[in-house]
C-alpha cells in the first residue's frame, strides 16, 4: 500500500510505502484518518537529521479511542 504526500506550497512529494503485515493497526488508523483529506502541520525534526514530523491534531483524535495524541515536546 503506497501513500502519497504532497505540499502544495512546495511543490514537494513524499512516497511511502505502508506495510500491513508489519504494523497492521498502524496502518488501519492511517487508512481510516485518511479517508477525508486532512491538513495538518509540518515541522522541521532538526534534531534528527533530514525530517519532517506532521503530528496529528489532538482535535482530530477525538472519539478515537483507539489514538492518543503525542505531547508537543514528543511530536
Amino acid at each position: 500500500m503506497m501513500l502519497l504526500i504532497h505540499d502544495a506550497t512546495s511543490g514537494l512529494s513524499v512516497r511511502a510505502n505502508l506495510l500491513p503485515q508489519k504494523a497492521p493497526a498502524n496502518v488501519a488508523f492511517l487508512t481510516a484518518y485518511l479517508s477525508a483529506p486532512r491538513v495538518v502541520p509540518g515541522l522541521h525534526a532538526m534534531w534528527t537529521g533530514p525530517e519532517i514530523s506532521c503530528p496529528i491534531p489532538p482535535a482530530h483524535l477525538v472519539g478515537a479511542d483507539y489514538a492518543t495524541a503525542l505531547p508537543p515536546e514528543n511530536a
